[in-house]
């Protein structure tokens, strides 16, 4: 557009009041259903910061000044302590009827890490194969399925780094297979 020229767009703008300011405007940007409220971005800004109503906390039932419909907390810590306990237990939906695997029972136990630590100190935080000190991992050398009471015994451990580990017959799907065959 050059200087002086007239714009039509102007010409069929609404005039309207300004909400925050009360100046008069032209509502360029009116959109179907969606009209100008606000005079500039200034005014739009005012306006979103500008609490309208008081509301209460979902969690603690503090009150505090928020834009309707906006917020059910008076702040973060409020929603994440709602949430942690509208979502324990028979309320999650990981809910599985309260079964833990008895795998996970048993890999989250102190005895467990104990059993592994103990493993890992006995054979110098390295690999037996190969002597690599990087992605280690507790290997039974007897299988804890079929082996249950060795299950905690220093002596059917063995520390391995993941790769020596994918290669013993007894390792996820190969021992699957084996247990299958």
């Amino acid at each position: 557009m050059k200087k002086g020229e007239k714009r039509p767009d102007l010409y069929r703008a609404a005039e309207r009041q300004c909400e925050i300011c009360g100046k008069t405007f032209r509502a360029v940007k009116d959109f179907k259903d969606k009209k100008q409220k606000y005079c500039s971005i200034e005014c739009y800004r005012e306006a979103r910061k500008n609490p309208i109503k008081e509301l209460k906390c979902a969690y603690c039932g503090k009150p505090f000044l928020e834009r309707e419909g906006r917020k059910k907390y008076c702040n973060h810590e409020c929603y994440a302590k709602h949430l942690e306990t509208i979502q324990k237990g028979e309320n999650s939906h990981f809910w599985k009827g309260g079964k833990t695997k008895e795998s996970k029972k048993l890999k989250t136990s102190a005895a467990y890490r104990d059993w592994r630590l103990a493993v890992f100190t006995r054979d110098n935080f390295r690999c037996t194969k190969c002597g690599s000190k990087e992605n280690l991992e507790a290997h039974h050398i007897k299988e804890q399925s079929k082996y249950p009471e060795l299950r905690f015994d220093i002596e059917n451990g063995q520390t391995l780094c993941h790769e020596c580990h994918k290669e013993t017959d007894n390792y996820g799907p190969k021992a699957n297979e084996k247990r299958a065959g």
